[in-house]
């Protein structure tokens, strides 16, 4: 089943620059020096060293939840020297260099490179500038870049490992029977062969007529051992050959099966269950025990935003906090029920906050109502519910960590942490 999954991925499609243009071209057609443009969202093709970004820092931002497990984007940044000869997403003048950098290997965060452009001007790149395939671009319209490593050179195909074969506990135990009724057949075998020998010592002493009637050729002993192979012949229908290729079958049926199960439908991604070895099916009905590391690993460990209460207003969908019908599978208790309200389809993002009152509060006149001091900000001072909102909104978005404390009078203090001290919020 990887040949189909491989098929599949390198007849995925980027756009890469042919004849002063940006056309489109699977990802098996890239060659090293290739330049290519990689928009938000889209996964890079090869290995590439960036050459522009779309951002005004030159910054650009990758996931590489692929390749390590790691959802937090990693910046990359595109070298100053390179930003300044493109405009939009073409060159401004015909780009003429060479690169020369590491050989292909595993480490993945380590690169060194030099690319000297117009035969004299020598530009540095490092890791920050190398973007892995398998990666995902992220906040970032779009990048330009050359590619530097390709095919079974990229550092995603450098650190696969070659696949095990697996067995599963009724393969082993039919492969142990057979060995014992090989075994069981060569010992009748060689009990047959040393019958027949004891039986020409007895019988063919001077008895020509024996002779010509047995064909024998040869001396009695390597007349015994050509029998010893006769005998495997006609005994070779004991070991059940068949008995493996119906498995075989069986295991191919049991797949497809699984392939077409509604049970395991997944609706949000829209497609089915994928089988990737027919080897060890028959063990999913033998498991007894799931050990796991770690929360998230078997679960989807998915946080959503409901509820935020800002000054003395509760603000969501409140409905989440009444009792439905909906009750869970496994534990037959009630369940909060889902709602979506906004849907990003290119990022695939659901949001389940209902903001109507906090959009409605947003467009309230500054004045009036409150007069709260941003403790270690002087001359600062929030005095309506819109001002309220706009720093818990800030807050929410730059915020580290918040501790709960309580003093000895009882009352709780929230402490939170920020980027910028203009959010030190007591």
């Amino acid at each position: 089943m990887r040949h189909v999954s491989d098929n599949e991925l390198n007849s995925s499609e980027c756009n890469v620059y042919r004849n002063g243009k940006f056309v489109r071209e699977q990802w098996r057609t890239l060659r090293v020096g290739d330049i290519v443009k990689v928009e938000d969202m889209d996964f890079f093709p090869a290995d590439i060293a960036v050459l522009y970004s779309s951002n005004d820092n030159a910054m650009c931002y990758i996931e590489t939840a692929s390749l390590d497990g790691e959802k937090n984007l990693k910046p990359k940044v595109a070298p100053k020297e390179t930003m300044s000869l493109f405009e939009g997403e073409h060159p401004k003048i015909k780009l003429e260099g060479t690169i020369r950098c590491d050989l292909p290997n595993s480490a993945l965060y380590q690169y060194e490179g030099m690319m000297t452009l117009f035969g004299d001007q020598k530009i540095s790149l490092g890791p920050k500038q190398l973007l892995l395939r398998g990666a995902k671009l992220k906040n970032t319209e779009k990048i330009i870049g050359i590619v530097v490593y390709t095919g079974v050179d990229t550092k995603i195909m450098r650190n696969a490992e070659a696949s095990k074969q697996k067995t599963s506990n009724v393969e082993r135990i039919v492969n142990t029977c057979i060995l014992a009724i090989l075994a069981i057949e060569m010992f009748l075998c060689a009990l047959c062969a040393v019958a027949s020998l004891i039986w020409m010592i007895v019988n063919l002493d001077g008895n020509q007529r024996h002779m010509i009637y047995l064909g024998m050729d040869y001396g009695k002993g390597k007349q015994a051992v050509l029998y010893f192979f006769s005998y495997f012949l006609l005994l070779n229908t004991m070991i059940p050959i068949s008995l493996i290729i119906s498995l075989e079958f069986v295991k191919l049926i049991q797949s497809y099966f699984i392939k077409k199960d509604k049970d395991l439908y997944n609706a949000e991604k829209e497609r089915y269950a994928n089988v990737s070895t027919s080897s060890i099916i028959e063990e999913l009905g033998q498991v007894d025990y799931i050990f796991s590391d770690k929360t998230g690993t078997l679960t989807c460990n998915k946080m959503e935003f409901k509820l935020c209460v800002i000054g003395e207003k509760l603000y969501g969908d409140k409905s989440v906090l009444k009792n439905t019908d909906a009750k869970n599978p496994f534990t037959g208790k009630k369940m909060m029920q889902r709602q979506q309200s906004i849907a990003d389809k290119k990022a695939g993002i659901e949001y389940t906050f209902d903001g109507d009152d906090l959009q409605s509060d947003l467009h309230l006149s500054t004045e009036g109502g409150l007069n709260l001091k941003v403790t270690g900000v002087p001359n600062y001072t929030i005095k309506s519910q819109k001002d309220l909102i706009t720093e818990f909104l800030k807050s929410l978005a730059l915020n580290h960590d918040c501790v709960l404390e309580k003093d000895n009078e009882g009352n709780f203090g929230y402490q939170v942490w920020h980027l910028h001290p203009l959010f030190n919020v007591y």
